[in-house]
Order: structure tokens, then sequence, then C-alpha cells
């Protein structure tokens, strides 16, 4: 009589609750996903194994029929499947890891023979069902497979409850770097609250003292300032917690603070935006453009008497978003080891970028040959689709710019 060997399964299953990205079924579709994935898998070995049964008759000149083939083949693969997930079980209630047990060893020999006897009683059961012409005799059939399959059997036992401690341990190895990925998302989320934070009170305090300023040399200035102030908080407070709004937004934001500042320094400070309108839904850091502008005109304009021109450039290309900011000013003061002065504002904001986008973004701080200071930053472009489509007044800032230039 020719033996049908059973097999092995070593399918390697996903953590427990983890499921691909951008998946919408629910947890029991998976779950029968998951139970059609492992019986295709049982089946398509069992076919196999049926094909190399019916074969190998053949080629012994004792050829058996496909159709009883692959019925005593998938009948054996289907038990051990049953069996196979009660091997798992014992493994992950008894495992053979550090700090070793003599305990667990005793227990897996035991259930390893009880494993091997369970097996060669279902599989006479089932044969008994499913060829109900042979003569079946469930004594004499058990006897004749324990003395062919019993010691087979301890071998495939053992084989399941290592492929059971490797899943558990790849199951904990992901488990380990989801937590890790969590963990990290998390200190990054907290890094910048913190630096956000620290960046809004920097500049509430360094607008408080423009106001202090014009207190007494210009109260009417002072009294506008205050509005533009409120004006400033208000949209300052609409947009706590992001992240990331987009430009057309960040535009918005940094307006108010401009007139703030021209009603300081009158016409000594001018204005140019050169603004692709394919820019404006893109999604720039929040507060992006003010520590660059507040920077630009502290060091840059206010020091020079005739004041100075600042110009805001955005622009898209090859997938990535390029906002510049350039001013006519004294030009970037270098210490003597070559290094430059960045203070809290653009020291803050290139830790924002490092912690937003990585590798994935570029920031320079220049001298440009015309003069004064560039400060450029290049993004990954992404764009808010659903973003409200408004006009800002470019182009009024623009032309009050070109008129005082003139």
């Amino acid at each position: 009589m020719i033996l049908e060997p059973p097999g092995i399964e070593l399918a390697l299953a996903p953590p427990h609750g983890v499921y691909p990205s951008g998946t919408m079924l629910p947890p029991s579709a998976h779950r029968w996903r998951k139970v059609l994935w492992v019986l295709g898998l049982w089946t398509f070995i069992g076919l196999t194994s049926a094909g190399q049964f019916y074969y190998s008759s053949l080629a012994l000149e004792t050829p058996v029929p496909w159709s009883r083939a692959w019925r005593a083949a998938l009948s054996d693969w289907y038990i051990l499947a049953v069996l196979y997930f009660g091997a798992a079980y014992v493994s992950h209630r008894f495992p053979l890891e550090r700090p070793f047990r003599f305990g667990h060893l005793a227990i897996h020999l035991g259930c390893s023979g009880l494993f091997s006897v369970t097996h060669l009683a279902a599989y006479v059961s089932v044969r008994a069902v499913v060829f109900p012409k042979d003569h079946f005799a469930f004594v004499e059939s058990f006897n004749w497979w324990f003395a062919r399959r019993f010691y087979g059997n301890l071998t495939y036992y053992w084989t399941f409850v290592i492929a059971a401690h490797a899943l558990h341990w790849y199951q904990r190895l992901r488990e380990r770097e989801i937590r890790a990925a969590e963990l990290e998302a998390q200190l990054a989320r907290t890094q910048l609250a913190a630096l956000k934070s620290q960046l809004e009170p920097h500049f509430l305090f360094n607008t408080l003292n423009t106001i202090a300023e014009l207190v007494h040399d210009d109260p009417n200035a002072a009294e506008q300032t205050l509005t533009r102030l409120s004006e400033l908080l208000r949209l300052s407070l609409k947009s706590t917690g992001e992240q990331e709004v987009s430009l057309e937004e960040e535009i918005a934001f940094i307006e108010p603070y401009l007139e703030i500042q021209r009603l300081r320094m009158g016409s000594r400070l001018a204005v140019c935006w050169q603004i692709e309108p394919s820019a404006l839904p893109a999604r720039v850091p929040n507060l992006l453009l003010q520590p660059i502008i507040e920077n630009a005109i502290r060091h840059g304009i206010a020091p020079l008497p005739a004041g100075g021109t600042i110009t805001v450039i955005a622009r898209c290309g090859n997938g990535r978003l390029t906002v510049a900011v350039r001013d006519t000013g004294v030009g970037l003061t270098l210490r003597p080891d070559g290094s430059v002065n960045q203070g809290v504002g653009l020291s803050n904001l290139k830790t924002r970028l490092d912690c937003l986008y990585g590798t994935r973004h570029q920031f320079s701080l220049r001298n440009p040959p015309q003069g004064g200071c560039e400060v450029s930053v290049c993004l990954p472009l992404q764009t808010n689709w659903h973003a409200i489509t408004l006009t800002p007044p470019i182009a009024d800032i623009g032309s009050e710019a070109e008129a005082r230039r003139q």
C-alpha cells in the first residue's frame, strides 16, 4: 500500500489586529479573508501531495485513481490543518524560549504523542466516510497506520511548533516596530507643538514691542496696530494645532503682520509679491513666512535709513514648492568661524522643517549677488485640494510697493 504523507504549513500570518494600510474592510471581513487564505494554502499543498501520490503509484505500476488520490490527500491535510492550530496554541501557552523551562519541554513531549494519536484516529475515521466501500475495521486500520505514521507525525508536530514559534517571534517583532514608530511619531508631534508654542510668544512679544514704540510717537498708528494684532491673534487661534496650512492661508496670516510693520516703518518698507497661482493651494508649515519676514525686517531693512524692499516668491516645479524671501537690506553678517547667527525664529523654523520633512526639504540662507539677503525653502509639493480658493490682495500690495519705489 502506498502511504500518503502529510505536510507542513509555513504560512506567515500578519500580527493580530494589524491590517494593510488604506483598507476599509471591517475586522470580520479580514478574519474571513485570512481563513480563506489559509484554507486555500492547505488545499494547494494537499492537491500537490495528491499529484505526487498519483504519479508515484503510476511509476510503481500500482495505479491509484485520481479521485481516490485527491480525496485521501485532502482528508489528511485538512486534519493536519486543524491540529496545527492546537500545536500553535500549546506553543503560545508553553513557549520554548529563554529562560528555558524543562516543564514546558515535558508538556510538548506529551502533546506530540497526543498529536500523533489524535491525527491517526481522526484520519482512520475520516477514511471510513470518504471511502465507504473499503473494508473498515477501526482497530485493525488504526494499528496499521500507527506502525507506519506515529513517528512521522511526531516530526510534523515539532515542525509545527517551530513554525508557531517563528510566527510568534515575527509578530512580536512587528509589534515592537509599530510601537517604536508610534512613539517616534508621538515624539515628533510633541516636539513640533513645543516649537510652535515657543514661536508664537516670541512673535507676540515682538509685536507688543512695536506697539509700545508707537504709543507715544503715533497714538493713531498704535491703535491701528492693536486692531491688526487682534486680527493676527484671531487667525492664530484659528490655525491652533495645525502643523501645515495652505500657502494661501499663510499669506492671509502674514498680511496683518506686514500692515503692523508698515505702520511702524512707513514708506521705508515696501513689499513685493511674486506668487504663482498654482502655488497657493500647496501645503506649507504653519508660521513659515512670519519668522523669515521678521528676520528680514529687523536685521535687513530696519538698520537702513532709507529702508528697503522685501520680495516674497513662490513657485512650483518638478513636484517641488520653492518659497523664497529676498530683501534689499544690509545682508548677512558672518561670525569669525563663517557661521550665521540665525536667531530664535529661523533656528526654530529649521528644526520644524527637519521634523516635518526630514531630508525631503532644503533650507538655504545666503547673500545674493545683487545684495541683501535671501532665505529659500524647498518642500515636497503637497496640494490641499479642499482649500477654498480666495483672492488675496496680492496685487494691491504689489502695486503699493511699486508706487513707493517710484
